[in-house]
């Protein structure tokens, strides 16, 4: 899973919408700098990060079984340093959503309608920064 090995950086994309995936992962992958890995569950997202931390993750909010701000969460506790950067989406229209994301550990957050090449230039920023 890791990106090393092609000098790229490794995204974990969690998104069970499969056309909002489809688009932040061609946005991603378009820009050369990132290795995509899709998952559609957090579950099995976690699951593989265990073994292979990413450099960055963009996960849904709300996604099946375990919530996009419960993996925001076990991120936060369960790798070691250095942490991803980490951007939710979400197409919930609560206002305390971005305030809950950001809270539970998200560097940024995104709602719907998002622009994927928008998600892709702020996580190049981010990276950027250290």
């Amino acid at each position: 899973m890791s990106g090393a090995a092609s000098g790229k950086l490794l995204v974990v994309l969690v998104e069970d919408a499969r056309e909002c995936s489809t688009a932040l992962e061609i946005a991603l992958s378009r820009s050369g700098r990132f290795l995509v890995r899709a998952f559609g569950s957090a579950e099995e997202a976690l699951e593989a990060m265990q073994s292979t931390p990413p450099d960055a993750v963009v996960t849904g909010i709300h996604l099946p079984g375990m919530s996009g701000l419960a993996l925001i969460r076990a991120l936060r506790t369960s790798l070691a340093a250095p942490q991803p950067r980490i951007i939710a989406v979400s197409g919930g229209i609560r206002r305390e959503l971005e305030a809950e994301a950001i809270s539970a550990g998200a560097d940024a957050f995104f709602a719907k309608p998002y622009s994927p090449r928008e998600v892709c230039s702020v996580l190049e920023g981010m990276i950027d920064e250290g």
